[in-house]
């Protein structure tokens, strides 16, 4: 904002400003439910992972090839492959760990959301600045919903 570019804010009055009117604007809120919702998020993915753990622990004990179909499979297996470093155990050191894949399915779940917003932003922009293509794709949606009406 222009208005506040050279501006200096004291620490003690943001400090004011978050502790008495955040929560009465309800703001708090939202962040305790971020928290709550990020969570259940790597929740869900460490439930994912450790099913997939599972299913390949099963397929090694019976000595049969692990199927690598798909990302999570991959990167389940990566934690098996060991390299010649030491943890502090003296253990072999895996490739990746378990935070390490965490990371990277939800560097993959958040890359995607963005690479989809901004494509879709991209669309939309195109055919809002093209009224031929814009009516072309107002008439075949209109066609898509009577057929589906009838």
């Amino acid at each position: 904002c222009k208005l506040f570019r050279d501006y200096q804010f004291d620490p003690e009055i943001v400090l004011r400003l978050k502790v008495a009117i955040l929560p009465a604007l309800g703001l708090n809120k939202l962040e305790s439910k971020r928290k709550k919702e990020t969570k259940r998020l790597r929740s869900f993915i460490r439930d994912v992972f450790e099913k997939e753990e599972e299913r390949q622990m099963k397929i090694n004990d019976v000595g049969e090839h692990i199927p690598l179909s798909s990302l999570i499979s991959i990167l389940v297996a990566s934690t098996r492959t060991q390299t010649n470093e030491q943890d502090t155990k003296g253990q072999k050191k895996a490739v990746l760990s378990k935070d390490d894949i965490m990371d990277e399915i939800n560097s993959f779940m958040f890359a995607g959301y963005d690479t989809l917003s901004s494509t879709l932003c991209i669309l939309f922009y195109h055919i809002s600045t093209h009224p031929n293509i814009q009516q072309k794709v107002h008439d075949e949606i209109d066609a898509a919903i009577a057929s589906t009406l009838t």
